[in-house]
């Protein structure tokens, strides 16, 4: 009798064992999928703002494609502002995302978005996330991810590995002025005649217009008029001694 007994329980707990096995082996999902997450700028400045996109390809073996999907948004929050809902934009097909940042790791929101139109099996973008980089953030390079990405044909569930993007905080550039300062003038040609005291004009282009003889006014040189002086005396004298003998002889 005892070892009928054992020989029942033992019945029992090989049929509990193969009854666990297989629930075990109906829910382990035999489909699969691959995740993306790109962005459109992989340099950026304080005070930017990112576009990031989250997409699926490759699916396959999923009953009849993927109804809905959800998963954890983890960013920097050193880096970027805070991402609430009204950040995120789904593509066509999809509903409306339903995000949550009230969770117990402040460091990511949780997420969840299902299908508008039918299931889907095709490659694709599913939405796009607004985010802006904070006016401190640390010049270094940053990830941004979508981890524990679970997607569902809304019978079977399936995981797939984590969706990363890379950016980097640069230092804006400031542009420094230029040395050179275009004159508005430039082309234009003024002739100065110089007079050098021997009536000799020399014609030369200054290049501006703004020109202003601070030169101090001189006295005109009156060496001419020396040089007559002395004939005249003599040819006044030379009459007068004339006229004298004439006078002379007269007498």
């Amino acid at each position: 009798m005892k070892r009928i007994k054992t020989i029942a329980l033992l019945g029992i707990i090989l049929l509990l064992i193969a009854q666990v096995t297989c629930v075990y082996a109906a829910d382990v999902p035999e489909g699969e999928f691959d995740a993306n997450l790109t962005v459109d700028k992989q340099e950026v400045h304080r005070g930017d703002t990112i576009q990031v996109t989250f997409g699926i390809a490759n699916i396959s073996n999923i009953g009849e494609g993927i109804f809905g999907i959800e998963g954890d948004f983890e960013y920097d929050q050193n880096i970027f502002e805070l991402v609430a809902q009204a950040d995120f934009a789904s593509e066509t097909g999809w509903d409306a995302v339903a995000y949550n940042d009230e969770v117990d790791n402040i460091e990511f929101g949780k997420f969840a978005i299902t299908r508008s139109a039918e299931h889907t099996t095709e490659d694709g973008n599913v939405f796009t996330v607004t985010l802006k980089v904070k006016e401190n953030a640390p010049l270094e390079e940053t990830s941004i991810r979508i981890t524990n990405i679970l997607a569902t044909d809304s019978i079977e569930s399936v995981t797939t590995a984590e969706a990363v993007a890379n950016v980097t905080v640069v230092a804006e550039e400031i542009e420094e002025p230029g040395n050179e300062i275009e004159n508005e003038n430039q082309g234009s040609n003024i002739v100065i005649n110089v007079d050098d005291g021997n009536n000799a004009n020399t014609n030369e282009p200054i290049e501006n217009n703004d020109v202003t003889d601070t030169t101090a006014p001189k006295e005109i040189p009156h060496a001419g008029l020396v040089s007559y002086i002395v004939p005249a005396i003599f040819v006044i004298a030379l009459i007068s001694f004339i006229a004298y003998l004439k006078y002379k002889k007269i007498d």
